[in-house]
């Protein structure tokens, strides 16, 4: 477990605890580490099967940002799910600096999300196996249902390219 500082980059084999907090009648997931700069590079990703270019297929999360705080809904959260996360600040000399950056597996308690790191093998393992595929997609077919129509055109036209794509 850790806290994240200002300019504390983590070890490989820290979790992440991102704590999971009610605002009006939806839960967000409070994100911590995104680098709020004109010279970052911000996302997190769920990684969903192999893909014959670009190693994987993800489907990007998006930010909401609340009271000047960067939160992700609940929602798009799936437990043991495989996340790729980069938050980086570029310095003006065009050198990386990653406050958070690599593979992690999601696990959801009451009140926090825990990103485990995983190797990038370990990604391939898993996206790779049926048995781990059958289970990813029953709870992505659960987040399905909560969507709204808009959001769902959206995952529509993502599923038809990657089925195109293959």
């Amino acid at each position: 477990m850790y806290n994240l500082l200002a300019n504390h980059k983590l070890k490989r084999s820290d979790n992440v605890d991102w704590k999971i907090e009610k605002i009006g009648e939806e839960k967000y997931v409070k994100v911590e580490g995104y680098v709020n700069h004109k010279r970052s590079k911000n996302y997190v990703a769920l990684i969903t099967t192999p893909h014959p270019k670009y190693k994987y297929s993800r489907q990007f999360l998006k930010f909401k940002t609340i009271d000047g705080e960067k939160y992700l809904p609940l929602s798009s959260i799936i437990d043991k799910g495989v996340y790729e996360i980069k938050f980086i600040y570029y310095t003006t000399g065009g050198h990386a600096n990653a406050k958070l950056e690599g593979f992690y597996r999601a696990h959801l308690t009451q009140d926090t999300v825990i990103l485990e790191p995983i190797t990038e093998k370990e990604v391939l393992n898993i996206i790779s196996s049926p048995q781990e595929n059958l289970s990813l997609l029953s709870k992505v077919k659960e987040q399905v249902k909560r969507l709204n129509k808009e959001d769902l055109y959206k995952l529509q036209k993502f599923i038809s390219n990657l089925i195109d794509q293959n």
